[in-house]
């Protein structure tokens, strides 16, 4: 069941109508119940994950909240650190260090087995793991207390809308509200079926419609050269900018109609003005988590500059193997070491994951910079896409072989997929560099357009959904990290 999906919209909305219905003190018992039907749908062996990952970081939980002498403390913090991370491992990446150890012992001439028996990846498993993870950083800084309710705790680590693709809240935030589970708000309502329907828009208008030409390309990648192949480069970023973007939105708009704030993952990460800007703007729950837990405990930027560029290094190499089980991921995870280094070097200021926007510069000079850190990012992404570092260097040659505009651009889906995947892209830069820089133009023109031509604006956005919809589109990408 994915948040796109019909079955989920029905159920969803049903759930919401009985959750308004019944009692404040018992709501956060149903959306456990609900959550945990929810993920239901992907499994029995998921389910018994999320349940062994709850139960481990509520215990460790509790263990660190009494007072314990500093050295068991921390041996239990890190014991339990240890023991949720354990699936994770063992699901994610127990057969790509396996069949990384065969490869290399083979190139010394030792003979080992690569045979190994691959099992399917929790869904999610990624996100709700750094969630308990982060919790448990911030129960052993004393910076959150221990929950000491297991029917919260638990709905915590699964509340539905977040536990499949994040974001990846933090437990001082989320809890509190769980706990106090706000009645019908019509404002926030309003915002969150605003925020849900245009999130489904990104999904299977956008994204979906994408992805018929990047998949046909990135999978046949020899049949094409030069205009074809760089098409479908620059179509995948904005393939899985608004397939990501587009759950977040749904997710943040479902837990929105349940009266529930949950984080911001994205601001206009292709308006970034550097790497650094991008990663404040892209996956930004991800972003903020390697930052306060992995960048800022390694020592961040307080330190001598080797040890700043090894502190990147780990940083993306786990951001680069979080993303999957593939050296693709981690060759991209380092090309963003790359980045960041080369960004120290040639900045004036040598922050990291910097916290405020940059300063105003000249419009061409911006501008520059913008289109700079887009195409970075996209080349980037080259290797996030391709199943192997092999098919990522052959199709980056083949935009250099043969004619650079031979060959039919529609690759077999029709010219009028091409054109409206062509207008749908150009619509989404309007429409990001409007919000980017007008937005006070743009809520005064919401202000004041009549009601009557608000219905006829969502009356053609909802028939853009049957007309321009892909219906037949694949989960969303990063529900297999």
């Amino acid at each position: 069941m994915i948040l796109s999906s019909l079955l989920y919209i029905m159920l969803f909305f049903v759930a919401a109508g009985i959750y308004f219905l019944l009692p404040q003190r018992i709501r956060w018992l149903f959306l456990l119940l609900f959550g945990y039907y929810f993920y239901l749908y992907w499994g029995i062996v998921p389910v018994l994950v999320l349940l062994y990952v709850t139960a481990a970081s509520y215990a460790a939980g509790l263990v660190m909240g009494r007072p314990l002498h500093g050295a068991v403390r921390k041996a239990v913090f890190v014991l339990s650190v240890v023991c949720v991370l354990l699936p994770l491992v063992y699901f994610k990446y127990a057969g790509f260090l396996a069949e990384s150890a065969a490869g290399l012992l083979d190139l010394f001439g030792v003979t080992f087995s690569k045979s190994f028996s691959h099992v399917a990846v929790p869904t999610g498993i990624s996100f709700f793991t750094f969630l308990a993870v982060a919790y448990l950083v911030d129960v052993y800084r004393t910076q959150v207390s221990p929950e000491k309710n297991p029917g919260v705790f638990a709905l915590f680590i699964s509340f539905f809308p977040i536990v499949l693709s994040g974001p990846i809240e933090r437990a001082g935030s989320l809890i509190p509200q769980l706990k106090q589970t706000p009645g019908f708000d019509a404002e926030m309502v309003q915002e969150g079926l605003k925020r849900f329907f245009f999130g489904l828009f990104k999904k299977i208008v956008i994204a979906d419609r994408l992805a018929m030409y990047v998949n046909e390309v990135y999978g046949n990648y020899d049949e094409y050269t030069g205009l074809a192949l760089v098409l479908a480069i620059y179509f995948y970023s904005f393939q899985i900018y608004c397939d990501f973007s587009g759950y977040t939105d749904m997710a943040i708009g479902s837990a929105q109609i349940l009266g529930i704030n949950v984080m911001e993952n994205f601001q206009r990460p292709y308006l970034a003005r550097s790497i650094p800007d991008f990663w404040r703007r892209w996956h930004i729950s991800l972003s903020r988590w390697l930052r306060d837990y992995i960048y800022i405990p390694l020592g961040g930027n307080r330190v001598t500059r080797a040890r700043l560029f090894f502190n990147i290094f780990v940083t993306f190499f786990i951001c680069g193997l979080w993303h999957g089980a593939n050296w693709t991921f981690v060759f991209w995870g380092l090309l963003y070491c790359l980045y960041y280094v080369v960004h120290h070097l040639t900045a004036k200021k040598s922050r990291v994951f910097p916290t405020a926007p940059p300063a105003k510069r000249p419009w061409l000079n911006e501008t520059g910079k913008i289109l700079l850190t887009f195409h970075l990012v996209t080349f980037a992404w080259i290797f996030f896409r391709s199943a192997s570092m092999y098919d990522a260097v052959a199709l980056i040659a083949g935009v250099g072989r043969g004619p650079f505009f031979s060959g039919s651009l529609d690759v077999g889906l029709g010219v009028f997929n091409l054109v409206l995947s062509l207008v749908l892209v150009g619509c989404l830069i309007v429409w990001e560099v409007l919000s980017e820089s007008a937005p006070l133009y743009i809520e005064r023109v919401k202000q004041q357009t009549p009601l009557s031509v608000k219905i006829c604006i969502w009356a053609v956005f909802v028939l853009s959904f049957f007309l321009l919809g892909v219906f037949h589109g694949t989960d969303f990408i990063y529900f297999n990290f």
